[in-house]
């Protein structure tokens, strides 16, 4: 219900920092878990921090990736780099997220 209207309104969002309406940054975060899901199939998302650089505009396309940057001694805890560029390749949002990967079939659950 988040009914700001830099998001909603473009009027309203014209005469504002941004001069257009932005996409809810909370949506553009979310292609991380999105990601992570599509990738490890299973995996629980644990935890996302998310800084917000520039605004994602509505009708802009954006990239978003993620980067293993460690694993666990375990192999199922990863940590991540996540980053999400605007059509200029300027990074808009940028942070770090921790995913559990479901054990392997078959494998002791121990």
């Amino acid at each position: 219900h988040d009914d700001n209207p830099m998001h909603t309104d473009a009027a309203f969002a014209a005469q504002g920092r941004f001069g257009a309406c932005v996409v809810h940054g909370m949506l553009v975060g979310s292609l991380f878990g999105a990601i992570v899901g599509q990738r490890f199939p299973g995996a629980i998302y644990l935890s996302q921090t998310l800084e917000f650089s520039k605004p994602v505009y509505v009708g802009e396309t954006v990239v978003a990736t993620i980067e293993v940057e460690s694993v666990r001694a375990s192999g199922r805890m990863l940590q991540f780099a996540t980053r999400c560029t605007n059509q200029q390749g300027d990074i808009a949002i940028s942070g770090s997220a921790r995913a559990l990967l479901p054990r392997a079939a078959g494998r002791d659950p121990g």
